[in-house]
Order: C-alpha cells, then structure tokens, then sequence
C-alpha cells in the first residue's frame, strides 16, 4: 500500500494509466467497461450548455467502484490476499471488492461491512460474488469502524473504498476516458462522498494538462469535503451525515489523501452541495429526459449542474451555450420502487388533497366523482374512512388527492363538488418540487394532511 505525507501527492498520471493497463488486461479480459460518454440534447436543452454524461452507472457492478477495489486488492502481495480481505461501504464498493475478491479466488475470506439499511439490491448483489456481507451501525462510519476491529483481531487487510493511492489511481482512469473522448471539456462535475473519486479525476485533469474545471457535489447533508476545506483539515463533521437519498456519499469524514488531492488541485469554490429534494429531481429528470436509471449518488452531479445554470452558486458563474460540461452519472443501484416513485411523484404537476364529509349510503361516491370526471383531472388516489369521528352522524369522510394542472381547475373542481352540496372540509396546493427543504423519504400520497384550507398559488422558487 502506497503511504503519504501531508505535503506531498505520491501518484500522477503515470499510476493511473498503469491502472487503467491494469484493469483492461485481467486474466480473462478487461476488468472493468470502458462506459459511454454520451451528449444529452434534451438535458442541453433544458441547462443551457452542452450536456455530456458519463455512464458509470452502466459499469460492471452498477457503478464506477470496481475500478479502484480492483487495483486496490492487486497491489496486495499473495500472502496478503490469500489471508483474506475486509472492508466497509455504503453499498457500491462492497459489490466492487465482491467482485475483484472473486477474480482473485478470494471470495470465501471476503467480509463487507454495510451500515443497517443499505439498500437491499446492493446487498443481494454482493453476496451473489460469494463473500460474507454485515450490516452494522447505522452510518457508513460505524460499519467502517467494525470493519476495522474485524482487520486487527483477524490480521486480514483492509481495502480502503477511497483513502487509498491506489484506489485513487483507478477512479482516476474515469478521468482518462473521458479526456479521450472530450479532451476540450470545460468542467466535470463529479459527486463527491469519501472523495476517492474526485481526487482520481482531478489528478487524470492534472496530468493530461486539460483546462476542464473539476466540480465536486456533495449532498447537503453529507458536505464533509465542504467541512474539511473550510476548516482546513480532513477531519469528521461534528454531527452524522444526513441524507435520505444519496446514500452512496453519506459519508461524515473525507479521507486524508482525497483532502489532500482537493485541497491542491480543486479548492473550495469548486466544491457545492445540493439538497436531496434537488437530487430527486435529476434522477427523474435523468428517466426523463435521458432513458437513464441513477441512484441518489449517481445523479447528485446533475443536481449541482441544474443549481449552477440557475444561478445558485456564487462562486461558479452558469456555463455558456458552447461549453462542454460532463456529468458523472456514477452509480445506478437504485431500488426499482423507489425510482418508480420519484419519477412518478416528479412528472405530477401540482396534487390537490381535499376532504370530504358526505352521506353513507350506496352509490354516493360515485354520485360524488361524476362530476370530477367531466373536468380532465385525473385522481390520484381515493380514502374512504367510516371510522372517523369527526363527521356527523351517517355521514363518512371521502380523501381525494387529484393532479391539477392549473389554479382554474382546482377552482372548478372545488366549485363542482360545493354545487352538489357537498363539505369540503380541507383543500391544500402540494408541489414537494417548490420546497428545497422538504424531507423525501415519504411519498407524496401519505404525506402529512394538515395543512391550510386555502390553495396556494405555485411560486418558481
């Protein structure tokens, strides 16, 4: 394993291209894809620039990390790796050491830590390599720390996900494919959790000599590149990493190395964060407009894009017209429910949630919708509750939540409904897309019901 001091970076453009040789002549071929880098009109479109995205998503295993698990475990000497290997991950590096781990025939002396609640799909993948998979603590930093006391007390290696050179090296042959492909690129925007990745990247730029700007976009929750470079050191956030949808970088501490790579050759005006409810839109807008699958991680990069060309971030002026920006869609092991939600809860314009109270007899909802159905609205759900105990005596509460497209057709479903007699007892606007705050875990059909009687007007916020 290659070591460092804080003043100086040990590896440069020579190591990664001995990674990338390295991956693209494994015993039985190449090791890890050379992804597609693709122009995106709609999304160009749509941002203002050229959009170019870079499709790790589509790698073996699902995302870019087999790239550095790979060149990390053959860096190890053959005593070391047939005494076996431990390690810890999010979700992505734990099926990219699965991997490697079998290509070496160590599968079976192979430990991957994984925080409590790591996706399933990421999970079922790895152990489909053969290797043992943990779920302990509830953050990527308690896994790490058991992956830890698993090394010492077994004398096992552990494999470093991102603070390690020769993990960097091979993250960094992203870097290298994609200034083969677009040597003039102006930026590349890269999603940034332990930081591996970018300090990868950033080296590939450096060496090459390219003038592509490099951008790391952290999760706002997560920013632990955020809070090292404004303090200086590459020490853990004092409170736990937060994000509900990005679980790939919900990581609290940057990594030494990547600290130092960042501090040198990127700096903290190259580095945003963006809110989860910015993520879930840029993976819908990637199904959308793109036909791509991301997960929360593998579409962060497209959310700091989609802040830069609205003019959210002070210290990057939006890109032009004729500027080639890449994306990197790093990861795409996304829960197929979950992405099915965030796409359908995207593409609604508004819901209106109204309630009403109305006689318990046979046929009267019914009585009740024919009126909706005349108004080209389409309803989205229907609750009927005969145990509330609120309304009068023979009377239910019907729920309705309705796709409005307009402030003229909720007036004139409310107004329909009101003719025919009927209470409406609540009437709310609910655009989650409008509110960066908002937490998304929830859907959109069970979020919470109390709300104002008077329908909002949207905003552009």
């Amino acid at each position: 394993m290659m070591e460092t001091t804080q003043t100086e970076i040990p590896i440069g453009l020579s190591e990664i291209e001995q990674a990338r040789e390295l991956l693209a002549n494994g015993p039985n071929g190449s090791i890890a894809t050379r992804t597609p880098l693709i122009p995106s009109d709609p999304l160009s479109s749509q941002l203002g620039c050229r959009v170019w995205l870079k499709l790790e998503n589509l790698q073996k295993t699902g995302s870019y990390k087999i790239r550095g698990a790979y060149t990390n475990i053959a860096s190890l000497t053959p005593e070391q790796a047939s005494a076996g290997i431990v390690t810890a991950s999010a979700g992505n590096h734990a099926q990219g050491v699965a991997l490697a781990a079998s290509l070496f025939g160590i599968a079976d002396r192979t430990t991957v830590f994984v925080p409590v609640g790591t996706p399933r799909v990421k999970q079922e993948n790895t152990r489909s390599y053969g290797v043992e998979v943990r779920e302990v603590g509830e953050n990527f930093d308690r896994a790490r720390d058991a992956a830890y006391e698993e090394a010492a007390e077994t004398g096992r290696i552990f494999v470093e996900p991102f603070d390690d050179w020769n993990t960097i090296a091979g993250q960094g042959t992203i870097g290298l494919e994609m200034l083969d492909e677009l040597p003039a690129a102006n930026a590349i925007l890269a999603p940034v959790g332990g930081g591996g990745l970018i300090a990868g990247i950033a080296l590939a730029v450096e060496g090459r000599g390219a003038q592509a700007r490099v951008i790391g976009v952290e999760a706002e929750g997560a920013a632990c590149l955020v809070w090292a470079l404004e303090h200086g050191v590459p020490d853990a956030m004092p409170h736990p990493p937060r994000t509900q949808i990005a679980d790939g970088i919900k990581v609290s501490r940057i990594g030494e190395r990547p600290f130092l790579v960042a501090s040198t050759l990127i700096g903290r005006d190259q580095v945003i964060t963006v809110p989860d409810t910015e993520i879930v839109a840029a993976i819908a807008d990637l199904m959308v407009y793109a036909k791509i699958i991301a997960e929360g991680a593998g579409a962060t990069a497209l959310a700091g894009l989609r802040d830069i060309q609205r003019g959210r971030v002070p210290s990057i002026p939006p890109f032009g017209k004729d500027d080639n920006v890449i994306v990197l869609i790093s990861g795409g092991n996304i829960d197929p429910s979950f992405s099915w939600r965030i796409l359908y809860e995207q593409s609604v314009p508004n819901l209106l949630v109204i309630r009403i109270a109305m006689p318990d007899r046979p046929g009267e909802l019914l009585r009740m919708l024919l009126p909706i159905a005349h108004l080209n609205v389409n309803i989205i759900d229907v609750d009927v509750n005969r145990l509330d105990a609120r309304p009068r005596m023979g009377e239910r509460i019907v729920e309705l939540c309705v796709a409005i497209s307009a402030q003229a057709q909720a007036d004139n479903l409310l107004s329909a409904l009101r003719s025919k007699g009927y209470n409406v007892l609540v009437s709310r606007w609910q655009d989650p897309r409008l509110d960066r705050n908002a937490m998304l875990s929830r859907s959109l059909l069970t979020a919470d019901r109390n709300f104002d009687a008077t329908p909002r007007e949207q905003s552009d916020a």
